[in-house]
C-alpha cells in the first residue's frame, strides 16, 4: 500500500524502478560521479539534467556502531529505493570514537557512498542538543562554530572541492536553541565562512530545538538560504517528541501537527526535507506521536524527501533500524513495509 506514496519520487531517473517500500529494487540507477550538479531552484531540489530531485533514503550510523558492519551496510542500502544516505559522523568531541572523525574515515564513507550509487550527505553529530555557537570540544559536544572549524580542516575542504555538486554537506546535526533568532545568527556566520574557504557544496541545515523546531525554519528559514550567495541551501526537520499526527490522541505539549505544518514548508524559498524520524511507537515515546504512514503521505503530497532513521541505530530501540543488522540486508518488520 505505500509503494504508491513513493511513486512520482521512484520514477526519478536517479531513482530505481520500486520493489517493496524499504525491499529490493528491480531496476538500475545511473551512476553518479563528481560531474553531476546538484543545486536548488526555489523550493526544489534540481539535478544536473535540470529534474526535480527528491531525496529519499536512510540515515547510516558511524560514530557508534561497528564499523566494519556499517561500512557493508551502504553497499545494502543501495538494494532499496533509496538515492540518498545521510552519513552520520563524528568530530574532535567524540575522543571515545575513532571510527568517522578524521578526515580520512570521511572521505572513505564518501567514496563508498558514491560507489553504491547513492547522494552522500555527510554530517557531523557533535552538535546534537547544543545551543552555544562558540563551545570547544567536551564530551560528545561542540559549537557550531567548533564544528565549520572542522569542516574547514584542509583535508575536508580538499574533499569537498573534489566532490563539490555531488557531495552534500549536512553542517551540524540538531544543533541550535528552538524558536531563538540564534539559529539564524549562526547558519549565516557559518554559511559565510565555508562559502569564503570555497566549499560550493550543497549545504544542508537542520532546524533548531533538537532539530524538531518547525518555527525556526518558517520565521529564519528563508533568510538563512537568501544569506547564500550560491543559492545551494536544503532545510532539514527532524520528527520525534513534539510532533503529533491527527488520528492519534494530542497532547498539548506536542507543538506541530504533522498534517498542518509540513505543507506550511512549502511557501519558504528553499527546499525542506525531513532529515530524520523513527516508525510507529506509543504517544509519548522518543519516536513521537505521529502515525509514519501519514508522514510519508505528507510529505509525498509536498513533493518532500525523507531521510528514516536508521538502516540500522543500535540493538534496543528496534522502531529505529529497518535491518536487523548493519551489515546485512536482513529486514525487520518495518523494513519490510
Amino acid at each position: 500500500p505505500l509503494r504508491s506514496l513513493v511513486a512520482k519520487i521512484c520514477n526519478h531517473p536517479l531513482f530505481p524502478l520500486p520493489g517493496n517500500f524499504f525491499g529490493t529494487a528491480t531496476g538500475s540507477a545511473i551512476e553518479l560521479d563528481s560531474s553531476q550538479k546538484f543545486r536548488t531552484e526555489g523550493n526544489k531540489i534540481i539535478d544536473f539534467n535540470g529534474q526535480e530531485f527528491i531525496p529519499v533514503g536512510f540515515n547510516s550510523v558511524h560514530v557508534w556502531l561497528d564499523e566494519a558492519a556499517a561500512r557493508r551496510g551502504l553497499g545494502e542500502i543501495r538494494k532499496t529505493t533509496a538515492n540518498t544516505v545521510r552519513l552520520v559522523t563524528a568530530g574532535e568531541a567524540w575522543t571515545w570514537n575513532s571510527q568517522s572523525h578524521t578526515p580520512t574515515r570521511k572521505r572513505e564513507l564518501v567514496e563508498l557512498a558514491l560507489q553504491a550509487n547513492l547522494v552522500p550527505m555527510l554530517e557531523l553529530h557533535d552538535g546534537t542538543c547544543v545551543e552555544a555557537y562558540d563551545q570547544p570540544p567536551d564530551d560528545g559536544k561542540m559549537g557550531l562554530k567548533q564544528i565549520v572549524d572542522h569542516w574547514l580542516l584542509r583535508e575536508n575542504v580538499a574533499l569537498f572541492k573534489q566532490y563539490p555538486d555531488t557531495l552534500w554537506l549536512n553542517i551540524a546535526n540538531e544543533w541550535g536553541p528552538a524558536d531563538n533568532p540564534a539559529w539564524r545568527d549562526g547558519y549565516i556566520q557559518s554559511i559565510a565562512r565555508l562559502r569564503q574557504a570555497g566549499i560550493t557544496n550543497l549545504l544542508v541545515i537542520d532546524a533548531g530545538g533538537r532539530g524538531q523546531d518547525a518555527n525556526s525554519l518558517l520565521k529564519w528559514g528563508d533568510e538563512v538560504a537568501a544569506s547564500d550567495p550560491l543559492q545551494k541551501v536544503v532545510l532539514s526537520i527532524h520528527m520525534y517528541e513534539v510532533w503529533a499526527s491527527n488520528d492519534k490522541p494530542f497532547d498539548p505539549s506536542w507543538q506541530f501537527k504533522v498534517e498542518d505544518t509540513l505543507p506550511k514548508f512549502k511557501a519558504l524559498k528553499a527546499p525542506v526535507i525531513v532529515g530524520e524520524f523513527g516508525w510507529d511507537q506509543p504517544c509519548g515515546s522518543a519516536s513521537g506521536g505521529f502515525n509514519p504512514k501519514i508522514l510519508l503521505k505528507t510529505a509525498n503530497g509536498c513533493d518532500m524527501g525523507w531521510l528514516f532513521w536508521a538502516w540500522h541505530s543500535n540493538e534496543e530501540e528496534t522502531f529505529l533500524n529497518a535491518v536487523n543488522d548493519p551489515g546485512s540486508y536482513s529486514l525487520t518488520e518495518i523494513g519490510k513495509v
